[in-house]
């Protein structure tokens, strides 16, 4: 049975996929991301995906290097 909307169902639901987040810590995160203002988590998505963007790049970097020097 489901408790929440499907979008909050969805938050909790990928929220807990991460290592160490548990049912209820994910579902307190995401009330809590839901209270924040809408800026705050504009920028806490932007720096995930920026974290994601750069790590990826500076790992392939980092291995061309290896290869050529």
């Amino acid at each position: 049975m489901d408790y929440y909307s499907g979008e909050i169902s969805k938050l909790i639901e990928e929220l807990s996929s991460l290592p160490g987040i548990g049912a209820k810590s994910a579902q307190r995160l995401a009330f809590h991301i839901i209270n924040m203002p809408e800026s705050q988590v504009e920028s806490l998505s932007s720096a995930i995906i920026s974290a994601k963007k750069n790590i990826f790049f500076t790992i392939i970097f980092l291995i061309a290097y290896k290869l050529f020097f």
